[in-house]
C-alpha cells in the first residue's frame, strides 16, 4: 500500500478502500482492548469482593477447643471459583464442641446467603 500512495498518490480508489480497510481494522482492535480491559477490571473487582465475602464467611477455626484439636483450609471444587455456600465452623460451648461442616445448594449469592444463615 506504500507503494501505491508513493507511486500513485491518495487518488485511486485502491489506496483509498485499502486505507479505509486499514482505519476500519484498527479502530476495532481499539474498541475491542478497551471492551476486554474493561471486562478484565470487572472480573478483578467481582473476584476481590467474593474473596472478602467468602473470608468473612469461613472465618479460621481456633487450633485448639478444649482437648480438640482443629485445622481447616478452603479449597474451591472449580480453580476460578472463589465463593460458594460451603460453611465451616466450630465453637466451645458448656456441653462440649460444636462443629458445622455444610454446603448450602446452588451457586453465588444465593448459596452464600443460605449458608450465613446456617452460620448466624
Amino acid at each position: 500500500m506504500l507503494v501505491g500512495i508513493h507511486d500513485e498518490g491518495f487518488e485511486t480508489l485502491n489506496v483509498q478502500i485499502g486505507l479505509g480497510g486499514l482505519t476500519l481494522v484498527s479502530l476495532f482492535v481499539v474498541l475491542f482492548a478497551v471492551v476486554r480491559d474493561r471486562q478484565r477490571r470487572e472480573l478483578t473487582q467481582v473476584r476481590s469482593v467474593a474473596e472478602a465475602v467468602q473470608t468473612a464467611l469461613l472465618r479460621p477455626v481456633p487450633e485448639c477447643l478444649g482437648p480438640l484439636h482443629l485445622a481447616s483450609v478452603y479449597m474451591a471444587a472449580e480453580a476460578e471459583a472463589q465463593i460458594g455456600g460451603d460453611i465451616y465452623a466450630a465453637v466451645r460451648t458448656p456441653h462440649g464442641t460444636r462443629l458445622i461442616i455444610g454446603d448450602a445448594r446452588g451457586k453465588g449469592l444465593p448459596a452464600i446467603s443460605e449458608a450465613a444463615d446456617q452460620l448466624y
